[in-house]
């Protein structure tokens, strides 16, 4: 299953989601050893990648990881028209035996900075 989830931050912002993968009783951590994940972000589905969120394993075998982007990651997403721009991400793990599962997606607000 797939969740949906919509983020927002601001150009120049570090920014860190942290994250814990569980089995569908809620309570159960999905082992990450021989995982990989990967996550971009995108205009559109068929747009060039505007960023690829840096991936930390923090607990393999209690399924915590972190997906961050630094403050010049941030500031190189292109805020064009007004204050902000909407944007596309999804969170894709890769498993050991080479299935691709879908974590999640989402739209994600970028605003535009204002102190440099």
């Amino acid at each position: 299953m797939t969740a949906n989830a919509p983020l927002t931050f601001s150009q120049g912002d570090d920014i860190f989601y942290d994250f814990v993968l569980v089995e569908g009783d809620e309570t159960t951590p999905i082992n990450l050893i021989g995982c990989t994940i990967e996550s971009q972000i995108r205009k559109s589905y068929d747009s060039a990648v505007a960023a690829t969120f840096n991936v930390t394993y923090i607990d393999l075998p209690n399924g915590k990881f972190r997906l961050s982007l630094t403050n010049a990651q941030t500031s190189a997403i292109p805020v064009t028209k007004g204050d902000k721009a909407s944007y596309l991400y999804d969170v894709e793990m890769t498993q050991q035996n080479g299935t691709k599962v879908k974590l999640m997606r989402g739209k994600i607000v970028v605003t535009r900075e204002v102190t440099r």
